[in-house]
């Protein structure tokens, strides 16, 4: 059982590892020099200054004959230098001609000018250097964590304890799946015998086990994954070096979590209007039947109906309520708006169009029939080589039985 759960972790972290999306580093930015900065910006032409895994600032415009990609080379290998120096650590920033200084115990990291900021975020340059000097400091405090023996086999501890919870998660929810299949199937058994028409069953046995077994595999990956998130997230963020990476996991899994949970939130509303408006069609398509049944029972009478009509005139009245009733509920339903669903809904309209035209002439042959009242049930009549009485009078068919008892 252990050697399963293991299996089942290093599995699905291995593909949820491949196909990780990183999330790109944002940077500081600012309104200063608009034009200068829509030009860089244009060309395309920033680096990003990433030491050990976080970036720190991005240039975004040329200083002193260097491009922006040789300046982050740079200041990044300056800013090595500096961290392997040791020191205290002390971050400063201070304004200087050019724009703002940035600088590592009292020495010169990095210079910040307006033409490195992004004209797209309300940030002044003092915001930006504040934003990149909180950065450097962020980067000095782990690189002396890196150093420390005793942080990093703390953060082990953590990892492996992360780890042994884990497996110990997976192997309950491995006995729960187990337990729970057997149960559902023991019920899904039992209540398969019930539904049966006529001694014959509707849903064999075998395919209702089959189903259930498949959602609670479903349900058991998807919380064994969920576990797994959680888990890679937390023992990234427990080593310096990879912190970073844990970080952008646990914020893209939290976006994805409120990306979803705001979108199931924003069409309960459409939701549930739609479902009000269809239960408003079902309440006016029960009062209508209320009175044509009392029509086909002779309690009283309306005008241009009859016993043998009312029943076909109920069910398209039904059926128009229904398709209004549709109509006003689409711009409601969830993924209306998208074109994926409207090219879908004018696919099917199209394949309904194409393929029941001739049903459709069918049926228009079967309402002159009744509403002209050319056929009556009861009535004796003679189709081509055959006669006899009209028992039933539909939109697609006419039953007439025969004298020797035959329906046609």
């Amino acid at each position: 059982m252990i050697n399963h759960c293991i299996r089942t972790v290093l599995c699905v972290v291995f593909l949820m590892l491949t196909a990780r999306n990183g999330v790109a580093a944002q940077a500081p930015a600012t309104q200063a020099d608009r034009q200068m900065t829509a030009e860089v910006q244009q060309t395309g032409t920033s680096a990003p200054v990433t030491v050990f895994n976080r970036t720190i600032i991005v240039f975004r415009a040329p200083l002193l004959g260097m491009s922006v990609q040789e300046r982050a080379e740079r200041v990044a290998a300056t800013i090595r230098r500096l961290l392997d120096r040791g020191g205290k650590g002390v971050v400063t920033f201070q304004a200087i001609p050019q724009g703002y200084a940035v600088m590592l115990d009292g020495v010169l990291a990095f210079m910040i000018t307006p033409e490195d900021a992004d004209a797209l975020k309300p940030e002044t340059p003092q915001e930006v250097a504040q934003n990149a000097a909180a950065a450097l400091a962020l980067v000095v405090r782990e690189t002396g964590e890196l150093h420390n023996m005793s942080a990093l086999l703390r953060a082990a501890g953590f990892a492996v304890a992360a780890t042994v919870l884990l497996l110990f998660l997976v192997w309950i929810l491995h006995r729960a799946k187990t337990w729970l299949a057997a149960r559902l199937s023991t019920l899904a058994e039992n209540y398969s015998e019930k539904l049966s028409v006529g001694g014959e069953t509707i849903v064999q046995r075998e395919r209702i086990i089959v189903l259930v077994s498949r959602v609670i595999s479903l349900i058991y990956w998807l919380v064994t994954a969920l576990l797994l998130f959680h888990w890679i997230g937390f023992v990234l963020g427990r080593f310096p070096y990879t912190r970073p990476w844990g970080e952008q996991l646990t914020q893209y899994l939290v976006k994805g979590a409120f990306d979803i949970s705001a979108r199931i939130l924003g069409v309960i509303p459409g939701i549930l209007i739609a479902a009000l408006i269809f239960l408003l069609a079902k309440f006016i398509n029960n009062l209508l039947k209320t009175v044509f049944e009392r029509v086909e029972k002779g309690s009283f009478e309306i005008a241009g109906l009859d016993r043998d009509t009312v029943r076909p005139t109920r069910k398209l009245i039904a059926a128009a309520v229904w398709i209004f009733a549709l109509a006003m509920a689409y711009p409601y339903l969830p993924g209306s708006e998208t074109a994926a669903f409207k090219g879908l809904s004018v696919l099917i309209g199209l394949m309904i169009s194409l393929g029941a035209s001739s049903l459709v002439g069918q049926a228009a042959s079967g309402l002159i029939l009744m509403y002209t009242r050319t056929l009556r049930p009861g009535e004796y009549v003679q189709i081509a080589a055959h006669e006899g009485t009209v028992v039933e009078l539909g939109l697609f068919a006419t039953r007439v039985r025969t004298g020797l008892g035959e329906e046609l």
